[in-house]
């Protein structure tokens, strides 16, 4: 058990400061996709629960960062992963979060079912184009990549449909939409099942940035630090195990989502894609920050990272 001042008996010990005490239940927010196996991961090596017996840990999957913003700002969540415009449109209207770790680089595909659509130069303001939330880093890759196309940056947004990515794949193969901004495993079965791809993340934002961040509250994160490390400790651990066993996290995945998901596909996406898809360290935040300022959508950029985290992880550039 834990004690004031001691340590969890076993190998998974966590020190606990002298007066500190153990928050009595945690909520983890996640969105679907596979981007999300290492939160997934998590829950199911169950070793955070074996350090903090007494702390009730749930975990969630909500639709998009939307709610887990709702949830943060009502502190009915502690710990989300989220888009990294969201956190950065929230963070400068005063949502109390802060970055814990990067969460997943999703390299974003908007995929089209339409033959005769051949880039996004094709796609017309009313087309109805799929994304988790209009603030989402998904739309946000639309945008940055309509400008570098020398369109207005938001040449598309009234034809923007917020959907989570299930019902968008089911909209876009049905020809319901026109296109989906898509994340693993959903745009590589579009594409599978006769979609393909006009844009990718690069079209936006040349190299790549962080897609997803996991955030702790900050009044959470200064109430409760040891609990917080341990946690990123135990993140760190399931990032290292999807990218060296990624056949179990497949079946975990696959697990997860009740056998929704094909594991044959998924083994195959996580050896393609784990070590790029899910690393420790976030890049291009500030980046992202710039673009978002650029068009309006916050009113300050971060002095530095360092202002946004919670010191745990440094932007990788």
């Amino acid at each position: 058990m834990i004690t004031r001042g001691g340590f969890l008996s076993g190998s998974a010990a966590t020190f606990v400061a002298a007066g500190e005490s153990v928050p009595s239940s945690v909520t983890t927010a996640y969105q679907p996709g596979l981007g999300y196996a290492s939160v997934i991961v998590m829950e199911k090596l169950g070793r955070l629960a074996k350090q903090f017996p007494t702390t009730q840990l749930s975990f969630h999957e909500l639709s998009n960062g939307d709610a887990i913003r709702d949830g943060i700002i009502s502190n009915t969540v502690q710990f989300g992963a989220v888009g990294i415009a969201p956190f950065l449109i929230g963070w400068d209207r005063g949502v109390p979060w802060k970055i814990v770790s990067d969460c997943n680089n999703y390299d974003f595909w908007l995929v089209v079912m339409d033959p005769n659509i051949k880039s996004i130069k094709d796609l017309r303001p009313g087309d109805k184009i799929a994304s988790p939330s209009p603030d989402a880093i998904n739309t946000m890759v639309l945008r940055a990549a309509l400008e570098r196309a020398g369109l207005p940056n938001n040449y598309l947004d009234v034809g923007v449909v917020a959907m989570p990515h299930p019902l968008a794949e089911q909209a876009l193969l049905n020809r319901q939409i026109a296109g989906h901004i898509a994340t693993p495993p959903f745009a590589q079965d579009e594409v599978k099942r006769g979609g393909h791809v006009i844009l990718r993340t690069a079209d936006g934002f040349p190299g790549g940035i962080t897609s997803t961040v996991i955030v702790a509250t900050t009044p959470f994160a200064q109430q409760y630090p040891s609990f917080v490390g341990a946690y990123f400790k135990e993140y760190v651990s399931a990032v290292k195990l999807i990218q060296t066993r990624p056949d179990d996290v497949a079946q975990m995945y696959v697990e997860a989502t009740a056998g929704k998901a094909n594991l044959d596909d998924v083994r195959g996406l996580l050896h393609d894609l784990s070590s790029s898809l899910f690393t420790i360290a976030p890049h291009g935040v500030m980046q992202v920050a710039a673009f978002l300022a650029k068009i309006g959508l916050i009113k300050k950029v971060p002095a530095s990272f360092a202002e946004i985290s919670l010191g745990f992880v440094s932007d990788a550039g």
